[in-house]
């Protein structure tokens, strides 16, 4: 199967920089509109998290309707549920802290998939994020004596099977950090971007359900 992607482009400025128009409109650096083959990891693969950062797997909700945003209720619900998906299928965790939702939609102006390749957070930012969330305290607790932590995005389609925009992932076997480079994010943040070298393996879920993650 093929398909169509975006890479940022080789850009010889140092700084590549993200930011948010007016009219809550992403401006990026420039991209690479790159044609490349995909595979439905639904197809025989045997993803395991702790291989290769990706995890498959059927797990429905009690949460009857999402809508634009969680009501209270329903995000302590869809909260836990996340919690408790995480500790069955990860190896090797004590403690997990839900900290944000996003649901995203065509219909939403500033939430809208992202349709650039691309790693939410470098080392440093995601430290940075951990301890916005948990404190500084609870954090040093979290890395004492060897501790570790580490941020899992859980993806599920609401209400209907995803027809636009599915899910990609690159395994992470086929690129090195010499395809990458530091995005920055407004003035607050700083993701990973990559670059096209042509020797990345694309995934992609289309046709997703509801109750699939």
């Amino acid at each position: 199967m093929r398909g169509v992607v975006n890479y940022h482009a080789v850009n010889e400025e140092e700084d590549y920089f993200m930011s948010v128009d007016s009219k809550n409109n992403e401006v990026l650096p420039k991209v690479d509109t790159t044609e490349v083959t995909l595979c439905d990891p639904r197809d025989g693969i045997n993803l395991k998290f702790s291989d290769c950062g990706l995890e498959y797997t059927t797990y429905p909700t009690k949460v009857a309707q999402f809508g634009d945003f969680l009501e209270d209720s329903d995000k302590d619900i869809y909260f836990e549920e996340i919690e408790k998906l995480l500790k069955n299928k990860l190896d090797n965790v004590a403690e997990v802290f839900v900290f944000d939702y996003t649901i995203r939609s065509n219909k939403q102006a500033n939430r809208k998939p992202a349709r650039h390749v691309h790693v939410d957070y470098t080392a440093s930012s995601a430290e940075k994020r951990m301890r916005d969330m948990l404190g500084d305290e609870r954090a040093e607790e979290w890395l004492k004596n060897e501790g570790h932590f580490g941020i899992v995005n859980v993806w599920r389609p609401l209400d209907r099977p995803v027809e636009r925009d599915p899910l990609g992932f690159i395994d992470p076997s086929t690129f090195t950090s010499d395809d990458m480079h530091v995005l920055k994010i407004g003035r607050r943040s700083s993701g990973i971007n990559a670059e096209y070298m042509g020797t990345l393996c694309d995934k992609h879920w289309s046709d997703t359900l509801p109750t699939q993650q």
